[in-house]
């Protein structure tokens, strides 16, 4: 399964700066489609602490249904910006990670 690069750009990168947008296409690969439809034979949100992260613009995945995904997890944080808070907000990603981590 692959996607057209124009479009992943719009909606893997969109708020991303545009050099930075760009070098992440160049590294997309094609993945199988049983990625999206496999069941892990464990759920570590089950057992473990997890934080979930809903993107507020994500294009890709509808926020609604991030917010029900996110009601599993043990902390639950919303953040503007698209699907990829890595890329566009660093500084926020490392200041949750950070805070979690002095849990």
């Amino acid at each position: 399964m692959t996607l057209d690069p124009g479009l992943a750009g719009e909606l893997l990168f969109g708020d991303a700066p545009a050099d930075a947008g760009s070098a992440a296409v160049s590294r997309l690969r094609p993945v199988r489609r049983t990625v999206f439809r496999d069941v892990p034979e464990r759920i570590a949100w089950r057992s473990r602490l997890s934080t979930y992260v809903v993107c507020a613009d994500d294009q890709v995945v509808n926020p609604d249904l991030e917010r029900a995904m996110a009601a599993r997890a043990t902390t639950r944080r919303e953040s503007p910006g698209g699907h990829n808070p890595m890329m566009t907000r660093p500084e926020a990603v490392t200041a949750l990670i950070a805070s979690l981590a002095q849990r």
